[in-house]
């Protein structure tokens, strides 16, 4: 059976066989660890950075392993947590044996799957619902991905209910690790989620 950790192995490898940087919450053979001191000392899975993409790339991982369907919802909480967590002053983040506090970027959400483009085992590849016809204009100016699966449509929409705006801070987002390949096979990693723009919150996909 694969473990939640598996999970974070497999993603650790794909990242980094794409040139970043991985760090794992605890030590081990192949990967460095960070580390978190402050009032809270929970630790997400993962922290991720790449020298030639830049500071948006400095990622805060929460993983799960994705075969459970919309209980997935579970981390999108926990990563919400770490968010305020650390928007709030209540944790830092090093790098294990380095006293320099790292400055993430984007707290994300990712599974086994999402070098799929999903989060979940099970999921459908469908043009999502565009009821207001804003969806085209999204996708050209780089603010949604061109094809959504289903539930991770679903999740991620439901992620950003429970992310209260009057506690969001301007230039930490939210969002969900994927790859830019939605319609089968393995692609390069890609982020969906939302940052701060001329004084609102938009949804990006980079």
């Amino acid at each position: 059976m694969t473990t939640e950790q598996d999970v974070v192995d497999q993603l650790s490898d794909w990242l980094f066989d794409w040139g970043f940087e991985v760090y794992q919450n605890h030590t081990n053979k192949k990967y460095r660890c960070f580390s978190v001191s402050g009032e809270s000392k929970r630790k997400p899975d993962l922290f991720i950075t790449h020298k030639e993409l830049g500071d948006y790339w400095n990622c805060i991982i929460e993983v799960k392993k994705g075969d459970c369907g919309m209980g997935e919802v579970i981390g999108g909480v926990k990563i919400i947590d770490y968010y305020f967590n650390y928007c709030e002053n209540k944790t830092k983040y090093y790098i294990t044996g380095n006293n320099c506090p790292l400055t993430p970027t984007n707290f994300l959400l990712a599974t086994k799957y999402s070098p799929d483009g999903r989060l979940f085992k099970v999921d459908i590849n469908e043009e999502p619902i565009n009821p207001d016809g804003w969806r085209p204009i999204g996708i050209e100016y780089g603010m949604l991905p061109k094809k959504e699966f289903s539930k991770t449509y679903t999740l991620i929409r439901t992620v950003y209910k429970m992310w209260k705006p009057e506690r969001r801070k301007e230039g930490v987002n939210l969002g969900i690790l994927l790859s830019d390949v939605l319609d089968g096979g393995v692609g390069r990693p890609a982020i969906q989620g939302q940052i701060k723009k001329t004084k609102s919150w938009r949804q990006c996909w980079r």
